[in-house]
């Protein structure tokens, strides 16, 4: 190699280093410690609830005549407040509520109707760290599920509640459109670990909203 090519190598090694330095230092540093916020929609479906509503049921009818009861997706909203204090590792306190949990019967008549609220901590464990960033997430806390039975043809009104905690596994991804702000979808599967005949809660939530880092 001549020496002016050896220098004009040079001269374009220098340049495109300064010009990959000034990107990098021109991007946002996504994965960087700190606050954030987060408020999302939930769409929970129950996989199990069925189970102890048809016990209740059994537990009152004969079984020829006891009816089968179906339930129905709910919908509700989440929030998060958390600190980023690794670039993949989080740790976060989420409360969430999920109302108009319904209950239908053979007839299609809608006589369960409910709640669900859930508070505890989660930790988030990223796999990438730039403008798109994939989750894993393990937490758990304390649950509580309200289920009314409010059947116009009889006289009495009916109230399970289980009160217990529950553990979230889960994961979804964040997808930063600004600094600050980010999509965020997730989707976790809740065991619930309760009491009153509703210990075998079980729920798949899928999380849908925004979150702002600070």
């Amino acid at each position: 190699m001549s020496r002016s090519g050896f220098f004009g190598l040079l001269i374009a090694v220098a340049v495109f280093s300064s010009a990959l330095a000034h990107a990098q230092e021109g991007e946002p540093d996504y994965a960087r410690n700190g606050a954030y916020v987060s408020a999302r929609v939930t769409f929970a479906v129950p996989t199990s609830l069925e189970d102890p509503l048809q016990a209740f049921e059994n537990s009152r009818n004969p079984p020829s005549q006891s009816p089968i009861v179906r339930t129905d997706a709910r919908v509700g909203v989440d929030g998060t407040v958390g600190y980023r204090f690794h670039p993949r590792v989080a740790a976060e306190w989420q409360v969430q509520w999920i109302n108009g949990l319904s209950g239908t019967i053979d007839d299609n008549q809608k006589i369960y109707r409910g709640y669900t609220i859930m508070t505890g901590a989660n930790a988030r464990g990223f796999i990438l760290t730039g403008r798109f960033q994939p989750f894993l997430l393990l937490g758990g806390g304390y649950m509580q599920t309200s289920v009314t039975k409010d059947d116009r043809r009889l006289p009495d009104t009916s109230t399970l509640t289980s009160k217990g905690g529950y553990v979230r596994f889960g994961g979804g991804f964040d997808a930063y459109f600004t600094e600050h702000w980010a999509f965020t979808l997730g989707a976790d599967y809740i065991l619930a670990i309760g009491d009153d005949g509703l210990e075998e809660v079980r729920n798949v939530n899928v999380n849908v909203g925004a979150m702002y880092r600070f």
